[in-house]
């Protein structure tokens, strides 16, 4: 591994850090993990799309390898819309992870709610049975 490739993977992995810890924050408890899938595949959708954007808008103002010209208006175009991304900071709910509701709670209706906690009590144990050998 050389000394570039690690830096850029450690660089990559601290430009994460600002989004993985307010979204674990609004995370509901138990989906984690499905939460951090979800944010990595829409990381590579975004890193694609870019991708393929940049391509087509360099092809559309005629930016190659010998020719500059227009290098200034890919610039600012790319600039202007990582600003854009700031007006959709309106969808991020204001609450926590503990303000949502556990999808257990969403299902159970009024009277069947369960509380373990209080029913600790009537939960019994049952004997497990040896298996027996067939041969």
């Amino acid at each position: 591994m050389s000394i570039d490739s690690f830096g850029s993977s450690v660089v990559s992995r601290v430009r994460w850090l600002p989004m993985i810890v307010p979204s674990a924050s609004l995370c509901p408890i138990g989906i984690e993990g499905t939460f951090f899938a979800l944010l990595m595949s829409i990381d590579g959708l975004g890193s694609l799309s870019s991708k393929c954007g940049g391509g087509v808008i360099s092809h559309i103002f005629h930016v190659t390898r010998i020719d500059f010209v227009n290098l200034w208006r890919v610039v600012l175009i790319r600039n202007l819309l990582r600003i854009a991304t700031l007006g959709f900071i309106f969808l991020v709910p204001n609450t926590t992870r503990f303000d949502m509701q556990h999808p257990g709670d969403i299902l159970q209706s009024g009277s069947a709610n369960i509380d373990l906690e209080t029913n600790r009590d009537s939960l019994q144990l049952l004997p497990l049975k040896e298996r027996e050998n067939v041969c």
